[in-house]
């Protein structure tokens, strides 16, 4: 694995004791993105099927928009940035998406550069 192993996991976090393990662990690095930041991997009319059914709910606006709900108890939007910028400088040379097709650094760091840019002129 070599002296500095690197791995990118994504889910669909549920409660359970390995997620919350995973997440209190300092060296785990966890953050969070939208299905939207993944649609160009996604099957035409995906997203639009999910907004159609689940638009104007918070599913839509945690999972479609990306957005970070800071009305939750539990947020906090400045650790929510730093873990994004994080994401952006890790060295990955190819990230799996779960279900969908991996992709290698260029579009890991379009994508959550296109983020940034976002909350930066916000």
């Amino acid at each position: 694995l070599g002296a500095r192993p690197l791995q990118i996991i994504t889910t669909t976090p549920r409660p359970t004791r390995l997620m919350k393990k995973l997440i209190a662990d300092p060296a785990v690095h966890h953050s969070r993105l939208s299905t939207v930041a993944n649609s160009g991997n996604l099957a035409a009319g995906f997203v639009a099927a999910l907004e159609k059914r689940y638009g104007g709910t918070r599913l839509a606006r945690q999972e479609l928009d990306g957005e970070l709900i800071e009305d939750t108890y539990h947020s906090n939007a400045e650790d929510y940035y730093r873990s994004i910028v994080r994401l952006y400088d890790m060295p990955v040379r190819i990230v799996h998406g779960g279900h969908f097709p991996s992709y290698g650094r260029e579009r890991h760091r379009a994508i959550i550069g296109d983020w940034l840019k976002k909350k930066e002129s916000a």
